[in-house]
This record gives structure tokens, sequence and C-alpha cells, in this order.
């Protein structure tokens, strides 16, 4: 069930209201430099990050169904709202719940991870970006937020663990090891250090904020860089019973029913007949495989991105056996 599905907590968001507006009068009026002061701040404070939490979660949660993971993005934002609220000299509770935030959001992160483990560990698919969807999903009920959350934790889970690639399974298909993808990856990778680590000097002249950022971001195009390239050794094009299953690193994910694939052709070079195919290649290979939709599909790209499709252009290490399967499954 998705978000929109759910009912709207409108006693929540009444009782809510109640409490802001009367932290709001209390701090504008009541806090008048006596010793009482930070007695009444910190009871605003509570009110805040603590009772409007425990209204959302019986008034929106229990009541009303929504995701008891929504409790955290609640929690942030009245935290920053008692943050603007009471006066900066009356923040030594938010200080101390501020240091405990980086832990919750650690927590958060090895609960997911684990709660995927398990899920690939009870069987179904072994794939463990389309599992982390799934899981995501069930905790937040919203699909988007499913996809953005499970690309995160899929880009540092591949970047940074290093797991042997093991043989294919009958009907999976791989799609880079006849290609210098890895060779070319790591020019880029050397091309990036030489450029961050020259345009940090140069920038730092000028303004050390602006330096750092732009270092930071090509940090984070590494980290894509690698995440995306183990990606596409550790998912595979899958065939199965009900679709045709394309995997393509970190960027796009798509199942095509059979009954939705016109034709499949196979050829090195083959060309686009659509205006704007979804291309499935790794950098310094050619698309040698082109597959026809009857209808359009809808892939999903990283950070929730979505594109719709008719026809899809692929490499594949094998791309006539490929096809063979797939002509074998529509005939």
């Amino acid at each position: 069930m998705v978000l929109a599905q759910r009912r709207i907590p409108f006693e929540f968001f009444a009782a809510a209201a109640v409490v802001f507006c009367a932290a709001i009068w209390i701090c504008a009026t009541q806090l008048s430099g006596t010793a009482d002061d930070a007695l009444v701040a910190t009871g605003v404070t509570l009110d805040l990050v603590l009772l409007v939490p425990t209204l959302y979660y019986f008034l929106a949660v229990r009541k009303c169904g929504w995701p008891a993971l929504t409790l955290l993005p609640v929690f942030f934002i009245c935290l920053f709202a008692a943050s603007r609220i009471v006066p900066a000299e009356h923040h030594a509770l938010l200080n101390g719940l501020h240091a405990v935030l980086p832990i919750a959001e650690l927590g958060l992160g090895i609960a997911l991870v684990v709660a995927v483990r398990r899920a690939l560990a009870a069987g179904g698919t072994k794939d463990w970006l389309d599992t982390a969807r799934a899981t995501v999903e069930r905790w937040t009920g919203n699909s988007v937020a499913a996809k953005i959350l499970a690309f995160e934790l899929g880009l540092f889970r591949y970047a940074f663990t290093r797991q042997k690639v093991g043989p294919l399974s009958p009907g999976e298909f791989s799609a880079y090891r006849k290609t210098p993808l890895t060779a070319y990856i790591w020019v880029l990778m050397m091309v990036i250090a030489v450029e961050t680590v020259a345009l940090h000097l140069l920038l730092v002249r000028w303004s050390e904020i602006a330096a750092w950022i732009l270092t930071l971001l090509s940090i984070y195009s590494a980290v894509w860089l690698i995440g995306d390239t183990r990606a596409i050794f550790r998912r595979p094009i899958r065939l199965d019973g009900e679709a045709l299953r394309l995997r393509f690193g970190l960027r796009w994910s798509l199942d095509v029913p059979w009954s939705a694939v016109e034709r499949v052709e196979t050829g090195l070079g083959v060309k686009p007949e659509a205006e704007k195919p979804l291309e499935m290649v790794p950098l310094g290979a050619g698309a040698n495989v082109r597959l026809t939709l009857r209808e359009p599909a809808v892939a999903d790209g990283p950070y929730g991105i979505t594109r719709r499709c008719t026809e899809i252009l692929l490499y594949v290490d094998e791309p006539r056996s490929l096809v063979s399967e797939i002509e074998q499954r529509l005939t």
C-alpha cells in the first residue's frame, strides 16, 4: 500500500498545530530572563521533539496505518523546528539530541542491511538491490522513497564490499567479460584523482569552501563509478518463466513480461530504430542486441528516476545464446 492510499491523519495535524502554536507563544512571551527560563525552555523542547512524534505514532501510525519508519523524518522536522523556536541560549538539550542523530542514522542503516540479508537468506531473488528496494518499501510504504534509499545503500554496498563473482546460473547472461570496462574505469579513476588534486589546489586560493565541495563531489563520483562497475559484475541479465529481467549496474532495472516482447535481434553494432532507446551498454563496448517491445515499459534508474521505453539496446557477452533463449520463450 502506498502512502497516497492511506488515511490522512487530520487529528495529528490539528494536535501538532496546537503544540507548535503554544511553543511559539511561550518562547515569545514567557521567557523573561529569570531563573525559571531554563526549565520552561526544556519543557517546550520536550513537547516539540517528544510529544509531537508521540502524537504522530498514535494518531498517524497506529490509527491511520502510516509506516512506523516515517517517525524518523517527523522527529527530524520537530528537532529542526525546536532549534528555530527555542532561543539559542537554551539549546543544551537540543545539542545533546543532535549528537545522537548520527548514531540513529547509522543504526537505521545497519537495521536495513540486516533486513536485506535476512530477506536474501529467506529465498526469492538473489539480486541485492532488488531485495533492498522491496525491503525498504515494506518499511516505508512508499515506492519512490524505497528506490532512493535502496540506491544509496546499494551504491556504498557495491563500492565498498568485495565479493567474488561466481559462475552464472542457467538463464543468466553477463555483460562485461568481453569488454575493456575495467581498464576504462581505472583510467577514469586516475583522471579524477589528478584533476581533483589540481582543481582543489587552484580553487583553495579563492574559496576554501568551494574547493572542498568540489573535492567531495569528485570523491562521490569515484565511489559512483566503482559501485556501478561492481554492480554490473554482480547483476546479470536473467530469464525466468515470467519475464526478462534486465539489470545494468546501478543505472537501470527493468522487468519485461514475455507478452510485451515483440522481437529481438542481434548483430555487431545494432542501430536503434526508436528515437530514444534505453541503452544498457558498458563503457568501451557497443550494443549487440536490440529488444523491441509491444508497449512502453518503465525502467527504474538511480535516485528514483524512471524512464519509459519501447526499444532497448543491450550489450551481452553471449548475444546469440540470449536471443536464442528469448525466441524459444516467445514461440
